[in-house]
């Protein structure tokens, strides 16, 4: 997976070259006569950190799709990026026929199919039976949207689209990342590079012409607990290890090791709610028992298992 942040004129100041980030999204346009007053900005400044761009468009539907449309096309002409359509907000109410007008022409245009942003909600409140086929998604759930910063967030599947039609999830306003100081919009975009370079109008990324091996996953350090027990919640049984009593340096030598794979979580080296919701959602995504506990399986899975 790849990790995007999306922005516009509200990061006037943001150096895209120092923010840790895969992709860069940025505001094209809103409606009809309006072009986002940073995009020359944020364009040059993902083109100088070597970061692939998207553009989006924020739908007002007061226009007219073909208008709307016409405006977008103009401003990321001879740009390479994959585009959207915001559809939010006032637009909603259009529905759906409004929507695809707009894809169907700025693919035409282009020769890009762009993808569509809505937020969970909308993606069952219409019918997008027409839209979902040709258009993949950008969803925006954002769940209790709390601060925290990449995670390894899995693929949703909403109505319509399913998992393998949502390419881009949303997940949070209140993402906290290095280079930069604020909030940001955090996203996981289950492509590839070079699945978003197709899309984007540009060249997949040049194979080296002598492929070096793969990488060996790195070995697990020796779990530090007795056969039989585990690292676990402190009221638990004997056999449940929290950190307070014994092996707190090992325990924050896990936690460490999940924060270093892009999860939000506190090395601190106590057995939390934090810690098991992390446990939980990572046993989860690598088909292990989801049982929040940190045994032999989960503790050697978060040094070998791939990172996704």
């Amino acid at each position: 997976m790849l990790r995007a942040i999306d922005i516009s004129m509200h990061q006037p100041s943001i150096d895209l070259g120092k923010t840790d980030c895969d992709i860069v999204i940025m505001k094209a346009t809103e409606g009809v006569g309006y072009t986002d007053p940073k995009l020359p900005q944020h364009h040059a400044g993902a083109l100088a950190a070597g970061k692939p761009a998207g553009f989006y468009h924020f739908a007002t539907g007061k226009a007219g799709a073909a208008a709307e449309a016409d405006a977008f096309a103009a401003a990321v002409a001879g740009k390479t990026g994959v585009l959207f359509l915001d559809w939010e907000a006032g637009a909603v109410s259009k529905g759906p026929a409004y929507a695809k007008a707009w894809l169907d022409r700025v693919l035409a245009k282009t020769g890009r199919a762009p993808l569509i942003y809505m937020s969970e909600s909308v993606t069952s409140a219409w019918d997008w039976s027409k839209v979902a086929p040709a258009y993949p998604l950008w969803l925006a759930n954002y769940g209790t949207n709390k601060q925290q910063g990449w995670s390894e967030a899995p693929v949703r599947a909403p109505k319509h689209w399913g998992a393998a039609g949502t390419l881009i999830w949303q997940y949070t306003s209140k993402g906290r990342i290095s280079g930069y100081s604020g909030n940001l919009d955090l996203n996981r975009v289950y492509l590839t590079a070079g699945q978003w370079a197709a899309r984007a109008g540009g060249a997949a990324p040049a194979p080296s012409p002598t492929p070096a091996p793969p990488t060996p996953s790195p070995a697990a350090p020796v779990f530090p607990l007795p056969a039989g027990s585990y690292f676990g919640p402190k009221s638990g049984p004997a056999a449940s290890v929290s950190g307070y009593y014994s092996h707190r340096e090992d325990l924050r030598g896990w936690q460490q090791r999940m924060k270093d794979r892009g999860w939000s979580i506190a090395a601190d080296g106590l057995y939390g709610p934090e810690t098991q919701r992390v446990a939980v959602a990572f046993q989860k995504e690598k088909g292990l028992s989801p049982d929040g506990l940190i045994g032999v399986k989960t503790w050697a899975a978060a040094w070998t298992a791939p990172i996704t």
